[in-house]
């Protein structure tokens, strides 16, 4: 990391090439936060920035944005709206606050100079990014941070019987940036004909079983001919089995596992 020593006993001069250096420390810090996320050359919106239309007019609201590690103000700003693509552009301002004089005489120059960006509309440049695709910083962080996708545990197929005529049932879970497992998907039951008393259904993948027993009470479909609705009693164990705790004897159902109330899972 750059620094600029300021420990000198007795202290020593500025120039120019000293605020250079400042300059290129503080860029340097904010290129290394930002450059694990944000792509090269391409505009990301921090904050703002957002887009309204009344009519033919397109307002962009303020807020700012980052280029490579430098971070730009973006004003408010609208345009007419017309045929083109709508880009990033940028203007370069002077603060006449900042107008110094040299050495010599009756000779001037801005000192106070501020890049702010800006949408436009018309033929976008080699290097520019196009508004409808510019990325926010949030966005960037939330994709660039691992996700569990859906893992299936289980696929239940029955061949033509009297309650599920040649039905495939799948069941799938999948844990959250939080670390709470969710299941999806349905099963069907049918009682063999002496009543079940702790079934197990599935058993859930290691990563993603509760850290203690979790008990549901599930409403499910229990006479598909007429649409009746039925309770039914679940467990899920630390070791992951999924277990339905008693069913009456010739019992039949289908069961949305989406109904499982989220669980931290055991690590």
């Amino acid at each position: 990391m750059k620094t600029f020593l300021t420990t000198i006993t007795g202290g020593e001069p500025r120039n120019l090439a000293d605020i250079r250096w400042w300059n290129a420390g503080l860029f340097e810090n904010t290129l290394a936060i930002l450059s694990s996320v944000c792509p090269v050359d391409t505009v990301v919106i921090l904050s703002g920035c957002e887009r309204t239309v009344a009519g033919s007019i397109v307002s962009i609201s303020a807020g700012w944005v980052q280029k490579n590690g430098e971070i730009f103000r973006c004003a408010a700003h609208s345009f007419t709206l017309v045929a083109g693509t709508e880009y990033w552009s940028f203007n370069t301002l002077f603060d006449p606050v900042g107008l110094k004089a040299f050495n010599t005489l009756g000779v001037t120059h801005d000192t106070y100079q501020e890049v702010v960006y800006k949408v436009v509309i018309g033929t976008p440049p080699v290097g520019s990014t196009v508004y409808s695709v510019t990325p926010t910083l949030m966005e960037l962080i939330t994709n660039s941070i691992v996700k569990d996708a859906w893992q299936v545990f289980k696929t239940q197929t029955f061949g033509l019987g009297t309650m599920f005529p040649s039905t495939t049932f799948q069941l799938s879970c999948m844990y959250d940036l939080n670390g709470f497992v969710h299941i999806q998907g349905e099963f069907g039951f049918e009682d063999p004909g002496n009543g079940a008393i702790d079934f197990l259904f599935a058993t859930l993948p290691v990563g993603y079983r509760p850290i203690s027993k979790r008990e549901y009470l599930l409403s499910n479909i229990s006479n598909t001919g007429t649409g009746e609705i039925g309770n039914i009693y679940i467990h899920i164990l630390p070791n992951g089995e999924i277990r339905l705790k008693a069913a009456n004897i010739g019992y039949s159902g289908i069961i949305d596992f989406a109904q499982i109330v989220p669980f931290m899972r055991a690590v």
